[in-house]
């Protein structure tokens, strides 16, 4: 957290305080990417102040193969399906579909 702490302080003591990934920032960004493997979106944010503690996160359990657990989506799936038919439903309602009684 702190290397990339680091490279934001560099980033805001540019002269050029534009976010723009050009000139002296540009060079950073490629070093940030280079030393760390960072994808270039990354290392943009990282010198923007921007999601920092999300990437620290997701490249110490990479280093560390930390596998997070698997979430059981099957009440979001059950939730999902009843919502897809209530809007068949009232999609259907709306064309003057009905049921009718024999």
């Amino acid at each position: 957290m702190e290397d990339a702490n680091e490279y934001m302080r560099r980033a805001q003591a540019l002269a050029d305080k534009s976010p723009c990934d050009v000139g002296e920032r540009r060079r950073l960004r490629l070093e940030l990417q280079k030393r760390f493997g960072l994808l270039e979106i990354e290392a943009i944010n990282i010198l923007n102040g921007c999601h920092i503690g999300n990437y620290v996160d997701k490249y110490y359990r990479m280093k560390n193969e930390i596998v997070l657990p698997v979430i059981d989506t099957s009440d979001f799936q059950m939730w999902l399906n009843n919502e897809i038919a209530r809007q068949d439903f009232a999609a259907n309602k709306d064309d003057g579909w009905s049921i009718k009684d024999d």
